[in-house]
């Protein structure tokens, strides 16, 4: 994910929104870990805002201000990483 501020942005926004991206990368992370994905399917913007108990409009208006990217683009983006990831793995084992 691109992390860069966004020069409207105050230091506190700033960071507030730091703090968001790490939780939900870390969020997404443990869905793909602990495999929900097989259950459950993809995560959805839903449950990413069930779980950080945040509206779906704030996290999207901080996600865009701070990456220019939404929601599902973010959940999209990870499921591509962790992809590459493991298959890379796969390849050099």
């Amino acid at each position: 994910m691109s992390r860069h501020i966004n020069p409207g942005m105050t230091l506190i926004e700033a960071f507030c929104t730091n703090d968001l991206l790490s939780k939900i990368e870390h969020l997404l992370y443990s869905y793909f870990e602990k495999e929900q994905i097989l259950n459950e399917g993809l995560p959805t913007v839903t449950y990413i805002e069930t779980q950080l108990n945040v509206s779906a409009r704030y996290l999207c208006d901080m996600l865009r201000s701070f990456t220019g990217q939404n929601t599902q683009q973010i959940i999209h983006n990870k499921l591509i990483e962790i992809a590459k990831v493991d298959y890379q793995l796969l390849i050099f084992q």
